[in-house]
Parts: structure tokens; sequence; C-alpha cells
């Protein structure tokens, strides 16, 4: 039996409510002396629908990225060439006129220090990393975080669906009021980010945030992180967040020193990382008796599944077994090379048609490539053929 994506939505329920919970504005002035500092702006209409519309990106009027007017456009004649190339974009779609609200952006930005790590209500622009100045999010200007999230899929997604994965989209309110977050920009170590996994209130769940790298501080420290993550949470966020089932993001930069960093929901919508959700329903032996129409046989597929997990492990280390109720929480980081995992962001600075070659999404896109890449062959051969006769 394969477990699909759709088939953990329906074992680890997520609902409306948990997503709205997750909304920074629902958290920060309660965890705001543990977290980032951060300023909230509420997106009016206009700047709204620019956000959600489709098509070529356009900057507003006056918006230039920051991070290139620091750094490469420093005189009349760069200004005039990003105006000419403005004046050309305009030609297909007009860029809106945001300038008040650009303005709080703007003092915002100066009384965050001069650089600021934006979001929306739930999510960074963190696939359009590719578009930004030297591969970051950080941002000096308007005309940047414009661009960043004008560039994300993650932002359309909170924009656009946010509930998809909902069992009760349908049937309550889900109406959002949106905001920019700008926070203090950090720059945040990879080694020290942590992801977080609270179920029943029981925090049983801790790994490595980028599972990109195997990090020798989080080998050898790993007795330590665990220790100071769990304290964080049980003085700073048991039971002071209102859901039961959850996850958050902490960084760890030093000894004894923990940042909240985000709240998220808890299922398919978040990253597992080097979990596996399923791994989190085979706790509770697949729920409330009749939920699903065989438990039983769902139950022995998923065990069999987290045996094949467990073995397939690839130097992820781990504390105990897996989601065993000692020890709890289990913390796993990647504890040699083999174990690393792709960028899961590099594919979105790739061309649509490349990504899903790639991937084999969409098969006829490569029938496609098949029959142009023969039909140029037969085309090259009778050229040579041509050209041997004319000798």
């Amino acid at each position: 039996m394969l477990i699909c994506e759709s088939t953990m939505a329906d074992l680890i329920k997520m609902r409306v409510s948990d997503v709205l919970q997750c909304s920074i504005l629902n958290w920060y002035e309660n965890f705001k002396e543990y977290t980032i500092q951060s300023l909230i702006l509420p997106l009016p209409q206009d700047v709204l629908a620019y956000l959600k519309e489709k098509g070529t990106v356009v900057l507003p009027q006056g918006c230039h990225p920051g991070q290139l007017g620091s750094s490469s456009i420093g005189d009349d004649d760069d200004d005039d060439e990003w105006d000419s190339y403005e004046n050309q974009e305009e030609e297909e779609a007009v860029a809106p006129d945001l300038k008040e609200f650009n303005k709080e952006i703007e003092s915002a930005i100066s009384v965050l220090g001069g650089s600021v790590f934006p979001k929306l209500n739930f999510s960074a622009p963190q696939d359009a990393r590719w578009i930004g100045f030297n591969y970051s999010l950080k941002s000096t200007s308007p005309g940047d975080i414009y661009l960043l999230l004008k560039s994300s899929c993650f932002i359309t997604h909170d924009l656009c669906t946010p509930f998809k994965d909902c069992v009760d989209k349908d049937e309550v309110d889900t109406s959002v009021n949106y905001c920019l977050v700008l926070r203090e920009w950090m720059d945040i170590n990879p080694a020290h980010e942590f992801r977080c996994f609270v179920k029943d209130q029981e925090l049983v769940g801790i790994s490595q945030r980028d599972v990109t790298q195997s990090f020798s501080s989080v080998v050898q420290d790993n007795h330590n992180i665990r220790h100071d993550i769990i304290q964080f949470w049980n003085e700073r966020i048991k039971d002071k967040f209102s859901l039961v089932n959850y996850t958050f993001d902490v960084y760890r930069p030093a000894r004894r020193k923990v940042i909240l960093i985000d709240f998220n929901p808890f299922g398919v919508t978040t990253d597992s990382l080097l979990f596996q959700w399923h791994e989190f329903r085979v706790t509770e032996r697949c729920g409330v008796e009749g939920e699903h129409g065989d438990d039983a046989e769902l139950s022995e597929d998923l065990e069999r599944l987290e045996l094949e997990t467990v073995r397939n492990g690839d130097n992820r280390e781990r504390s105990s077994s897996p989601l065993s109720m000692e020890d709890k929480p289990e913390f796993r980081y990647i504890g040699g090379t083999t174990g690393v995992q792709p960028h899961s962001y590099w594919n979105y600075g790739l061309p649509s048609d490349v990504r899903d070659l790639s991937s084999g999404e969409d098969a006829q896109k490569l029938v496609d490539l098949l029959q142009m890449t023969q039909g140029q062959q037969e085309s090259d051969s009778s050229e040579d053929e041509g050209y041997g006769l004319n000798r």
C-alpha cells in the first residue's frame, strides 16, 4: 500500500483554525520577548491585489532593488538604464503606484536597522532566494521586498490557497487579514536551526532544519542542543501556545541561548524534514477506532513503512528507536555526508519546462523533446547526405 500525501493529509488532520493560529498576527505579541524583533504592516487592498496579480514581475513605480542600488547602481547613467528598462516593461504591464505603502516599508526598515527579513502571515519567500542579492532574503528597500514576494510560489500559496490541506476548508470562514512582516535582519548559521514537533501538547521530535548538510557541531553537541531546546519549550512555549498540535522553529546560536523563529501547522503543509508524517500517526495506532475503513490494514502498512524508513536511515542519527515512548523528544540529525538530501529550493530557480522534464511530472513534454530531437537528427542526416552528393 503506497502512503501518498493525500492519505497523510487524512491521517494527520489539519484544520483551518490550526493554520490561522500559526499566523504571526496571532502569536507575536505573546512571544516577542523570545523571538526576533518584527514590525507588522497590514496589507492595503491595492498592495494585496498587486501581489496576487499573475504575469510578468513589474515593480511598483519608483522601486529599484535596494541591494543592486547599494552595490552596482551608483551613478546617473546606471539610473537612466534602469528607468529605460522600466519603460520597456510598462509597454506590457503598468507598474502600480504604491507610494504610501512604500513609505511605511522604508520607515520600518529604518527602525529595524536598515536590513530586514520579509515574510507574510505564514511563510517567507524562501523559494525566491535565487533572485535575491547574493542568494539571500536580506532586503534594504521596498524594491527588494516586492521582487522576492512576487517571485515566490510560497507567497502565492499563502495568498491563494493557504488552507488547501485542511479538512474543513469548505465548512468554515477562511478569510485572512494579510500583513507584511518585516523582521530585523540576523545572519543565521544553518547549523544552529532546528524544527520541533509538538503532538498532544508533548514535544515529540526535534529535527535538524537544514537537511542538505552534515554539521559536525551538531553531532558533537547533540545532547546539549536537545537539552536546551527542551528547556526552552518547557519554560517559554509549553501551555502558552493556543494549539495542542503544532511545530515551531528555533535558532540556538550558543549554549543555553534559544531564539523562537516561527510556528507552523502540524501537517503535510509543513516540511517534516528528517521525520515522516506517518511516524507521528503510528504513535496513535491510527487514531480513533472506526475513523478509517480499514484501520488494522493501514496500521500494518504504516508500521512496515516505518521499519523501511529506519533501515534506510542514511546516517540520520537517532537518540532512540523512532518515536518510542521513552526519551522523548527524539532528536534527529545527519551524522554523515551520505545522509544529506537535495536542496528543496534549488529547482525554483529553473524554468518550469526544465523542472517538469527532470522530475518526469509532464510526460508529454518528454515525448515532445524526444520527437524534436529525432526530427533534428533526421534533418542533420539529410543535410550530411546532400553535402556528400554535391561534392
